[in-house]
């Protein structure tokens, strides 16, 4: 799969796209609780702890830094794993550098996730999958 990501600039930043989005991380919170039950108690056996964890950093989507993901943690004896999704990201950046203060000239813009919740669990389910056929 692959995750491959929308630039959006900011006349974009629409109700609609904030509407967007906030379905999107709404989605994928619960995603987190199903996927951890789906698969907590089998890693448990195993001795490996794994754990489903979305991650927010900021306070309004359109303002940077802000960014949210899923992400599947693995950790086993000889292996360890982290999988992230990023869901959207609205950044600064100068002359295409991530910057976190306002620099004249810099420029604010949002990356939005084409993958749907279905295909995001999907594929975060391949790579447990994966790693469980490997213990």
């Amino acid at each position: 799969m692959g995750e491959f990501l929308i630039k959006y600039q900011p006349f974009e930043f629409t109700n609609e796209l904030r509407e967007k989005i906030t379905i999107t991380e709404s989605k994928l919170k619960q995603l987190r609780r199903i996927i951890f039950k789906d698969y907590h108690i089998l890693f448990s056996r195993k001795d490996i702890e794994f754990d489903v964890f979305f991650e927010r950093e900021g306070l309004d989507l359109f303002t940077p830094p802000y960014h949210s993901a899923l992400s599947v943690g693995i950790v086993g004896n000889d292996d360890e794993m982290v999988h992230t999704l990023w869901i959207w990201e609205c950044e600064r950046s100068f002359l295409g550098l991530p910057v976190t203060t306002h620099i004249p000239g810099s420029k604010v813009s949002g990356n939005l996730s084409d993958q749907t919740s279905d295909q995001i669990e999907e594929e975060l389910r391949e790579v447990i999958e994966e790693f469980l056929s490997e213990v």
